[in-house]
């Protein structure tokens, strides 16, 4: 069993297989046979199934083995681990060594309210470093988003949750990442010496595995989206059908076309309720026609014949009740507003000549002591103004 990487069929295990599988979840190595029934063929090899496993876990039957026996879990919790781990072995994305590594490392790493591990980046990027794998950060942020909503504890993730993230990894040592060094003779187009760029020189090994699978991935999902849109479309890709897209635009433009309708019909109708009638002269609408016709046959001509229709007159308005109440209410407002002004300008005009009267006096009796009557100037322009708002007054 030391030997035993991967099982040797992907729809069957045999019984040494099973073994080694329930001893890397860490259980007994009998604990999931004695509840099936195996299939000994000729040479005496007994097989079990990958479908009876998934019957057994349906059927709740090895519930009294998974609850809380060979850990602290319960048996659904146990119950999704065996069901993702299987997937794995007998796809062969997780050896035996490594799914026991795995488990163990979670345990190492999950909190001590056995909730779940955090679901950061830098916890996952140990324990897959620990395993030989790595990410690609853009890769993993993607799959943690689409996990999001489907955890059990939001910023945690359980081991059966973990395991989704195995088949996106990829095995460091595959992952070349060479360092450009020139040998010092290397010249460039301008015949001048190249030199190492020296930023290559800050970054650690690990930072370069991620640089090198983030430039794939996206290059990967570049070609992905040119070979599905085309060479000739680009952007998003349409999240519609284009039928349905075709059936929605045109409902649409019906919908405009009868909004824009309605609203031509009732600018038309403020236009002839004004006044009580319509210009006809007016040229601000389009009352001019051209239609194309093909020539007469007795003429010679290439280019089709253009006929300018006459104006069509519009018909008298019809004047309602109700516009000539407005036209009423409209015409008190008027002359309500013509009797408060007049009375608010008399107020105004008798305010402003108390006003002067009062600086008049007030000049004339600071006259009288500051020089004598005879020499003291005359102010005729407060005179005048005087005399001129009181004719405004009384008239």
């Amino acid at each position: 069993t030391k030997t035993m990487a991967y099982p040797r069929f992907r729809d069957k295990l045999h019984l040494q297989e099973l073994r080694r599988y329930t001893l890397s979840l860490g259980m007994q190595r009998d604990s999931l046979v004695k509840f099936l029934k195996p299939t000994v063929n000729k040479d005496g090899d007994a097989y079990f199934s990958i479908a009876s496993l998934y019957e057994l876990l349906d059927n709740k039957t090895a519930n009294q083995v998974l609850h809380r026996t060979f850990n602290v879990y319960s048996a659904e919790y146990n119950t999704q681990v065996i069901r993702k781990s299987i997937n794995l072995v007998v796809n062969r994305r997780l050896s035996f060594t490594e799914l026991q590594e795995v488990r163990s490392l979670f345990e190492a790493y999950e909190s001590e309210d056995l909730e779940g591990m955090p679901a950061t980046e830098h916890t996952i990027y140990r324990i897959l470093k620990h395993c030989g794998r790595s990410i690609a950060p853009l890769k993993l942020q993607h799959q943690l988003k689409k996990m999001k909503d489907d955890v059990d504890t939001v910023g945690r993730l359980q081991f059966y949750e973990f395991l989704d993230i195995i088949p996106f990894t990829t095995y460091i040592k595959d992952i070349e990442v060479p360092m450009e060094l020139n040998d010092g003779t290397a010249k460039d187009n301008q015949k001048l010496y190249k030199i190492d760029n020296f930023h290559n020189f800050l970054h650690t090994h690990d930072e370069r595995v991620k640089k090198r699978l983030d430039k794939d991935y996206r290059n990967i999902i570049s070609r992905a989206t040119y070979s599905e849109q085309g060479p000739k479309s680009k952007g998003r890709e349409k999240l519609i059908e284009h039928t349905k897209q075709e059936q929605l635009e045109e409902e649409s433009r019906i919908s405009y076309q009868a909004l824009k309708d309605a609203v031509r019909r009732s600018k038309n109708g403020i236009a002839l309720s004004r006044g009580g009638h319509l210009l006809r002269d007016s040229t601000s609408r389009e009352t001019m026609k051209t239609s194309v016709t093909t020539p007469p046959k007795d003429v010679l001509c290439d280019e089709p014949a253009i006929i300018i229709q006459k104006p069509k007159h519009l018909l008298e308005p019809l004047i309602l009740q109700k516009d000539l109440e407005k036209q009423d209410a409209l015409m008190e407002d008027l002359e309500w507003e013509m009797i408060n002004n007049t009375e608010k300008y008399k107020v105004s005009i008798k305010k402003k000549l108390d006003e002067l009267i009062t600086k008049k006096k007030y000049r004339e009796n600071r006259n009288i002591f500051s020089q004598p009557p005879s020499t003291a100037p005359q102010r005729t322009g407060d005179i005048f103004a005087i005399k001129t708002f009181t004719a405004l007054y009384w008239d």
